[in-house]
């Protein structure tokens, strides 16, 4: 290979390549290794390779290569650019013979701060999650597949007697902990949802206690938290419980009325037995503790239970009489003695003589009231962090935004350059804030809607005017198809222009580079339909039930590149819902994707007068 084509081959590549010779200095570098970098090309020949990627030294680079001495990747390395900011990378560093028979060495290598805040804050995700349940003492973790490594919860280490400070594998140390006998059915779950592609799954096991002294019942959920775009699990959740007080019950019951007698009355969690007429037969102490009566038999279990919850248990326990389910789980709300409102997990199963014929029905209930009230703490804590930060984001990026608009000429290119990326992470940052707003305030119902009639299509017509900066950003312009007659709804003005602008950015951020995205506003059947399409990858498939659900983003490299909170989508349908219409998508892969949403004619006439507008 001559230096020519070795000098044409590394321009090419948008791979940040680096040629360095037998010395370690750099030969040559490609232009996506001088923006990467910071330095101009003229910069780069000569320049020792240690003083921007943290090798220690020469014999650092070949004892990396020793055991594979054609490529071989390194790992743990930091690049350190002109402006001085440290970025963890990872390198395949390649040899090659230079025609004077030196070794020499290529280096191609990958920022890899994305992927490393992707694992921390999954380590994050997790213990946020373990802090929310820890009240219901439920174990989680989390399976990467394509890794096959596991991520457990503290409770988890505790469920199996695991010290924090031990280092161990957990994997194994739950597999040698299972029953033999059990092991394939505990294992079941992960295999239906990788196999068979089912989306959740649970089994009940047996598990030994870490001094093999005694069996311990585990109940496991799995669900699948992600999956490819071939619609394969690659990461799974799952949650565990100690289930063998309930196995103990139901075994005590089989063996003798007393054993059952003394496991129901000395329970720590309420437990009632229910006749097939739906009324309390028998209570135990904690039972009435958590609803605040002396006793419950000779009172109708409708008088306690919250009115909206009613009609789901009585379903179910038509259901379970048909033989339709075995078990009902849910989470309601009783009436406690005070008045106040009892939140309580409710599980009931059905018992059946030895004829098959039901017999009783057995309930138990876990107290949810602090677990659900350190919940709404949570959304306030979130709500008022997202106060405080709003007011400094603000005031940075209008700093930012008149920096770059006065001092343009100023500045040097990198630091142009370095205020750009400024600006647009600060936008970014504002952004993020004013979701999780938006966000907490329709959780607690308190985002405020200020009604009145408007004309949609000029809503529409205005919004794609002020984002069609946005649209060009990405190389894509718009067009609109609006209707001359009127089509007044009763909206809130800005919060409708919210809508229309995240559709609208969605489409061009989504676009292929060229395209433009299409605006079309009519009238159907008494609604006024908005359509907003473009050409793009599409929305995939596996993605379709998920896209308006809070945090939710596909799983691709494309949609992380653009970014976003995931929010976006889940806050439009709930305006649009709440102002009285539907939203919905339909997208084709490779194809057009059609983003819409249709809002009632206001029922009176309102004077208001269509506005056109061209974009």
């Amino acid at each position: 290979m001559n230096e020519s084509f070795y000098q044409q081959m590394i321009e090419a590549t948008e791979v940040v390549m680096i040629a360095l010779d037998a010395n370690g200095n750099v030969l040559t570098a490609n232009p996506s290794a001088c923006a990467f970098f910071g330095y101009e090309k003229s910069g780069f020949p000569g320049l020792p390779v240690f003083q921007i990627l943290s090798f220690t030294d020469l014999d650092d680079i070949k004892t990396r290569m020793a055991a594979q001495p054609r490529s071989a990747p390194a790992r743990g390395l930091t690049a350190t650019t002109l402006m001085g900011a440290t970025i963890p990378v990872a390198t395949t560093i390649s040899s090659w013979r230079s025609p004077e028979g030196d070794t020499c060495y290529s280096l191609a290598l990958r920022d890899v701060q994305a992927e490393l805040a992707v694992e921390r804050s999954t380590q994050a995700e997790l213990i946020r999650a373990s802090n929310a349940i820890q009240g219901a003492n439920i174990a989680v973790f989390e399976y990467d597949v394509l890794a096959d490594e596991a991520i457990v919860s503290d409770i988890w280490r505790e469920a199996l007697e695991i010290a924090p400070e031990e280092t161990l594998d957990v994997q194994a140390e739950w597999r040698g902990r299972v029953h033999p006998e059990d092991l394939e059915a505990a294992l079941a779950p992960v295999v239906g949802c990788l196999e068979d592609n089912l989306d959740r799954a649970s089994c009940e096991y047996r598990m030994y206690t870490r001094d093999r002294s005694a069996l311990r019942w585990i109940k496991t959920d799995i669900a699948v938290a992600e999956r490819d775009k071939d619609g394969k699990a690659i990461r799974l959740c799952g949650a565990q419980q100690d289930i063998t007080e309930r196995k103990q019950a139901e075994h005590a019951l089989h063996e003798s009325v007393d054993q059952f007698r003394s496991a129901f009355d000395n329970a720590p969690i309420g437990k009632a037995i229910l006749g097939l007429d739906a009324r309390w037969t028998e209570v135990n102490a904690a039972f009435c503790a958590i609803l605040g009566f002396d006793d419950l038999v000779n009172m109708d279990p409708r008088s306690v239970i919250h009115p909206d919850d009613l009609g789901q248990d009585l379903e179910a326990f038509e259901a379970m009489l048909a033989g339709e389910q075995d078990v009902y789980q849910t989470e309601k709300r009783y009436i406690h003695a005070s008045g106040k409102i009892v939140w309580a997990q409710l599980s009931m199963v059905l018992v059946r003589d030895s004829f098959g014929d039901p017999k009783h029905f057995i309930s138990q209930i876990v107290d949810l009231t602090e677990h659900r009230r350190l919940q709404d703490l949570k959304s306030e804590f979130i709500a008022s962090v997202s106060h405080e930060l709003r007011t400094p984001v603000t005031s940075i990026l209008g700093a930012l935004k008149l920096l770059s608009a006065t001092q343009q000429d100023s500045l040097s290119d990198p630091a142009r350059k370095l205020v750009g990326i400024l600006v647009q992470n600060s936008e970014r940052l504002s952004q993020l804030v004013n979701d999780i707003l938006d966000f907490e305030k329709f959780s607690v119902g308190k985002l405020r809607f200020d009604i009145k009639p408007q004309n949609v299509a000029s809503l529409v017509a205005k919004s794609a005017l002020q984002n069609g900066p946005y649209a060009e950003s990405h190389n894509v312009h718009i067009v609109t198809d609006l209707p001359l007659v009127p089509t007044v709804c009763d909206v809130d003005p800005a919060r409708l222009t919210q809508v229309i602008t995240n559709l609208l950015s969605n489409a061009a951020k989504f676009s292929y580079a060229g395209g433009k995205v299409e605006v079309q506003v009519k009238i159907v059947d008494g609604m006024v339909r908005t359509c907003i399409s473009n050409q793009g990858d599409g929305v995939p498939p596996s993605f379709h039930d998920k896209i308006f659900k809070p945090f939710s983003q596909a799983a691709s490299a494309m949609t992380r590149a653009v970014g976003g909170t995931g929010l976006g989508l889940s806050i439009s349908k709930q305006i649009v819902e709440h102002l009285g219409g539907q939203i919905g998508f339909d997208s084709e892969p490779g194809g057009q994707t059609d983003f819409w949403f249709t809002l009632p004619l206001a029922k009176t006439d309102t004077g208001v007068t269509p506005i056109a507008l061209a974009c």
